[in-house]
């Protein structure tokens, strides 16, 4: 499903995300200390964000291929857009997405950290609304012999939950201009304040 296709009560479509994970895979949410202690088990703080939030994103690839705080996945199943959901106040409070990458070109030297995979802002509720596609999906493609990359998806809130008036570059489907984001700083600039909520996992390249 692209993400702008629209569901018809995002409340409801919440639940059964989640109602889903817990009976495909057997787990349960995750608690605030549970999300803390593996983003500071993973690195996640302080590679990415300084404050990590209390909520998950719900992010399922495919035919129910979830993403679990650094689970690992193959390559070959996280190349399509995700569905992804979280906790959101309401229809009309606005939310940015990111997918990033801290680990580009590999975790042991990632000298052109961040690589942005994925940037949507003025999200209204969840991502399933008709936010702004300010960088399109480019799907993970960790190179050969490179290790695991952590691939994480961050949700903020925007500034009173209000529209924000972006300036960044507007990128294609290719690899030009996602190298060296910075989420910090990016969040920073548009006074988004810490994330609300998280979620990654881990790929390394299938041919090594």
């Amino acid at each position: 499903m692209h993400w702008l296709a629209k569901v018809e009560n995002q409340y409801v479509t919440l639940i059964m995300i989640t109602l889903q994970v817990i009976l495909i895979s057997g787990l349960i949410p995750n608690l605030p200390e549970d999300i803390e202690r593996k983003c500071l088990r993973d690195g996640i703080k302080p590679d990415i964000v300084d404050v990590i939030p209390d909520f998950e994103i719900e992010v399922m690839f495919g035919d129910g291929v979830l993403v679990e705080f650094g689970n690992e996945i193959n390559e070959r199943e996280c190349q399509e857009e995700p569905n992804v959901l979280w906790p959101f106040e309401k229809n009309t409070t606005h939310y940015t997405l990111i997918m990033t990458d801290p680990d580009y070109p590999t975790r042991s030297n990632a000298s052109q950290r961040e690589f942005q995979h994925w940037l949507i802002g003025n999200i209204p509720g969840t991502v399933e609304g008709n936010g702004e596609e300010l960088t399109p999906w480019y799907p993970p493609h960790p190179i050969k012999f490179g290790g695991f990359h952590r691939y994480t998806f961050i949700v903020f809130m925007q500034p009173e939950g209000e529209k924000i008036k972006f300036d960044e570059p507007k990128l294609n489907d290719s690899v030009h201009g996602r190298a060296h984001f910075n989420t910090k700083k990016f969040a920073a600039k548009y006074n988004l304040g810490d994330p609300v909520a998280i979620n990654y996992f881990r790929a390394e390249s299938f041919y090594g």
